[in-house]
């Protein structure tokens, strides 16, 4: 069985902590090379180099303008008016999609308000 030295500790093997592998110092010197080639070997109508290139492309988001509704208007017809500019093409599926969970939200958050108010008014009339 081998004795540990001063010399001879585990943690004193291997490269020092934070230093790059070789792997990781290739790639810092070749690496702007290697996506060069990608992009040509893409552009010139290699289509493996093209997804390739293409899955670190970002995707863009859809921007529409923004969705204004009648603040007197009821919870459900905004929400017809939220389905109708889905239908027409004014806003995106997502979009209206997140509109309609929103609204869910809300109508939550007004039942908890109207039963804070409920207990309320029940418990100032026992007093």
């Amino acid at each position: 069985m081998a004795k540990f030295t001063t010399d001879n500790q585990p943690e004193n093997r291997g490269r020092k902590v934070g230093s790059p592998n070789k792997r990781t110092q290739k790639f810092r010197q070749q690496g702007n090379k290697l996506l060069d080639n990608l992009m040509d070997s893409a552009l010139e109508g290699d289509y493996d180099a093209a997804r390739l290139v293409l899955q670190f492309v970002p995707k863009p988001k859809s921007t529409f303008p923004p969705v204004t509704f009648e603040t007197k208007a009821t919870l459900t017809d905004t929400a017809k008016s939220v389905f109708g500019a889905v239908g027409n093409g004014s806003i995106a599926p997502d979009v209206g999609s997140q509109l309609i969970q929103a609204l869910g939200g809300l109508t939550k958050i007004i039942e908890l308000d109207e039963l804070q108010e409920r207990l309320e008014r029940l418990e100032n009339a026992a007093n």
